[in-house]
């Protein structure tokens, strides 16, 4: 009886522990994301483009420092070493992005489906941008930060068809996906922010799937990217 006790007790630190875990990279991935955003769109209200360039290079110097503060050094363990499984990242990024683009066009027949438009930010910008940048930087902070610190406090896993998905890689998808929220503030209508939050969950799933199983940041990057590239070509074509 005791014993029994003694591991419910500690299943339930193990959960709060986890919760506490949770909440605070919820409030890092949101100030890392929405505080340069605030100050420029007050600042520069008409260049939507230096806004996404700047947020992008902070998320990705503020998980960097946070890393490099954490890890000591061991840039390995944290994602930083040659990537691996590349032909399987292309086939999932574009997997991904052509399903999800497929699904909103068949979203908008339905109801009205109003996303992110890209048209007033310069296409050159937009290269950079969605397509080296963003997912450099958010892989860094979600990939690289949330769920390489995760690993080490909340061990597990589940089975999602035939691959096993760790819950450092469930949480961190979590986060990525509601982070996506703030697309309501940048023109998207409510049906489209869903849909953007949801398809960005599936990324973060697959990408976190891949995190692990080649343990470097190098595939989900691509992954992050393809489904970028995909999805703004189709917007603006």
């Amino acid at each position: 009886m005791a014993e029994k006790t003694s591991r419910a007790t500690q299943g339930q630190r193990c959960a709060i522990k986890a919760v506490h875990i949770f909440i605070a990279i919820c409030l890092v991935a949101l100030a890392i994301f929405l505080v340069p955003s605030c100050i420029l769109a007050v600042l520069h209200p008409k260049e939507p483009h230096l806004q996404i360039v700047v947020q992008t290079v902070m998320e990705f110097v503020s998980a960097v420092v946070l890393i490099w503060a954490i890890s000591k050094g061991n840039w390995k363990e944290w994602g930083f070493c040659a990537p691996t499984k590349i032909p399987k990242a292309v086939y999932a990024g574009l997997l991904i992005g052509v399903v999800s683009v497929l699904l909103g066009m068949l979203i908008s027949t339905v109801i009205e489906f109003k996303p992110i438009s890209y048209l007033e930010i310069p296409f050159l910008y937009q290269i950079p941008c969605f397509w080296l940048l963003a997912p450099v930087g958010e892989e860094t902070v979600f990939r690289g930060l949330a769920q390489s610190y995760l690993r080490v406090h909340i061990k597990g896993s589940f089975r999602l068809a035939k691959w096993r998905v760790s819950y450092p890689a469930l949480i961190g998808a979590l986060v990525f996906g509601l982070v996506h929220l703030g697309s309501i503030g940048q023109g998207a209508n409510l049906p489209a922010t869903i849909f953007t939050v949801c398809t960005a969950f599936v990324v973060g799933l697959v990408a976190g799937y891949f995190r692990d199983e080649t343990g470097s940041l190098g595939a989900p990057i691509l992954i992050h990217s393809l489904v970028n590239v995909v999805g703004i070509l189709f917007t603006l074509f």
